[in-house]
């Protein structure tokens, strides 16, 4: 999932605080303080932007386009002495001049595709059969199928032969292509917010000979269309506001007996994504398997429900 990957939100950040407890934790394993109100804390690791908020009713319709402009630049309130992060053998304060790392663009802005220049040739396997990909800059894992969709791949079981399948946030391709290769019969729905994952997309799907993909924005899929499947690595770090929006505008469209499995890490709120699923959209969301630090989900949509 550019994933670019795919849905829409809107960013916005927190007052700043001149300091803040952090409470004592085991090394390595960097965490952010509760009370932390950088916009990108030095502990968080890999760094996190600015949180996502959920002023944006209509995100995942609008793609994640036109954010950018509304991302606070300056750095928190730099009037009291700044503080280090060491090794915590007791609370030290949080720094109040970090460093500001931009929001990761292929989240939230729309680029144009890759030039020829840009885009480079991958070997890799998918589905089962050795291939040549394209991938480019500026789009999720552009080295490579990433660790969390391998596992995904590894994980699910056998898509539906037939119907509508989809992938949500495509990037360059990797589940929609495999969901291809698969049921070739079927319908594959890849679908992201930037021109560059769609037409990497395309270009992979037509270099493979696959006839049966079809690229689009969130807003070009039919509304009246639902799904026999969804596979997705949704894209977390746009915060859990806009991704709680992203998965209760998708999920609640498989058809009746159809699942969904969705690759998140542990420590990203995959156990606590599963709850909400169960208990906000009414769809009994479980673990379906476990790997390294992620957790495959499979959510269900009963027959008859």
């Amino acid at each position: 999932m550019t994933s670019s990957r795919s849905a829409s939100l809107n960013p916005s950040g927190r007052a700043a605080a001149n300091s803040a407890s952090i409470p004592r934790r085991r090394l390595g394993r960097p965490t952010r303080s509760p009370d932390c109100t950088c916009c990108v804390c030095p502990l968080i690791a890999p760094p996190l932007a600015h949180p996502v908020s959920n002023t944006c009713s209509n995100a995942v319709k609008r793609g994640w386009g036109q954010l950018l402009d509304d991302i606070p630049t300056t750095s928190p309130d730099t009037t009291a002495p700044a503080t280090t992060h060491r090794r915590p053998a007791s609370p030290r304060s949080c720094p109040v001049t970090p460093r500001v790392i931009p929001v990761t663009e292929h989240y939230f802005t729309d680029s144009p595709a890759a030039t020829d220049a840009e885009r480079r040739p991958r070997q890799l396997t998918l589905a089962g059969r050795e291939v040549t990909v394209e991938t480019a800059g500026g789009i999720f894992s552009p080295g490579g199928v990433d660790k969390a969709t391998a596992i995904l791949l590894d994980e699910v079981p056998a898509p539906p032969a037939a119907g509508d399948l989809l992938d949500i946030g495509c990037g360059w391709g990797p589940i929609a292509l495999s969901l291809a290769l698969l049921s070739p019969e079927a319908t594959v729905w890849a679908v992201d917010v930037t021109e560059r994952a769609l037409d990497l997309t395309r270009r992979n799907a037509a270099t493979l000979g696959l006839t049966n993909v079809r690229t689009a924005r969130p807003d070009e899929v039919p509304a009246d269309l639902a799904f026999a499947a969804i596979w997705s690595n949704p894209p977390i770090r746009i915060g859990k506001p806009a991704v709680q929006e992203l998965l209760g505008t998708w999920l609640p469209r498989l058809t009746q007996g159809a699942d969904a499995h969705l690759v998140i890490g542990k420590n990203l709120g995959a156990d606590g994504y599963a709850r909400w699923i169960t208990d906000e959209l009414g769809l009994p969301t479980e673990r379906a398997a476990t790997s390294k630090s992620f957790r495959v989900l499979r959510t269900s949509r009963p027959a008859g429900g």
